[in-house]
């Protein structure tokens, strides 16, 4: 699978469709916090329908992935998320970012394998499921 970046973007990450509105995998870069990370980005989903019902496959979706995820479901946040960090790494670091970006890829091409037919799959009972075109900076990353 081949993912392209549409535009230059100024935040801190990018975000590629998965098959379904209001779900994206997004990559995250924070120099503040010495870490990449790879998501599964669950936008206006306030009543969590969706992060819950994919929590009800989390031994099966931690198997398939082969490594432990981090299932944050961001009280008082109309968005939640699923994700995996890379820590103490230093993305400003040039030397490092081939490095970190195959790393990410890889965790993206995972994230797709894992996610995408449970994504399309979800029942959300009418739950909206557009995405937002801009995100809540503030939400712990």
């Amino acid at each position: 699978m081949r993912y392209r970046t549409v535009r230059a973007n100024k935040d801190h990450w990018f975000e590629f469709p998965i098959g379904r509105s209001g779900f994206v995998i997004s990559v995250t870069i924070s120099t503040d916090k010495q870490r990449v990370g790879v998501e599964l980005y669950i936008a206006n989903d306030p009543l969590k329908r969706a992060i819950k019902a994919l929590a009800a496959q989390k031994d099966a979706i931690v198997g398939e992935f082969g490594e432990q995820l981090e299932w944050q479901e961001l009280p008082g946040k109309k968005a939640s998320r699923i994700a995996i960090f890379r820590r103490d790494t230093d993305p400003s670091d040039e030397a490092a970012r081939d490095e970190q970006h195959a790393w990410m890829l890889s965790k993206m091409e995972r994230f797709r394998d894992v996610f995408a037919h449970r994504v399309k799959a979800l029942k959300l009972d009418g739950a909206a499921e557009e995405v937002s075109a801009e995100r809540d900076i503030e939400e712990a990353i």
